[in-house]
């Protein structure tokens, strides 16, 4: 399923392996284009690979979908 999915990404990311939970988070996205935490988690690995513009445009889409996102937030500046 995508959450699980999503879960495999993330531990990806926090293991060091931004570019992997890169090209995972962009397959749970294309398969469920309403899961915010999977903008946010990309915008995460994105900003690791150096990708800050990227990563800003991903937060801002990870708000839009679900305003509460805390993370997202913080890193736009807006917490």
């Amino acid at each position: 399923t995508s959450f699980a999915q999503y879960a495999n990404a993330m531990v990806a990311y926090s293991s060091g392996s931004p570019r992997e939970a890169i090209t995972q988070l962009e397959k749970v996205i294309a398969a469920k284009p309403d899961f915010a935490e999977a903008y946010q988690g990309l915008g995460l690995a994105y900003e690791a690979v150096g990708e800050k513009a990227k990563a800003m445009e991903l937060y801002r889409q990870a708000l839009d979908l679900k305003p509460g996102l805390w993370l997202a937030g913080a890193k736009l500046g807006k917490n």
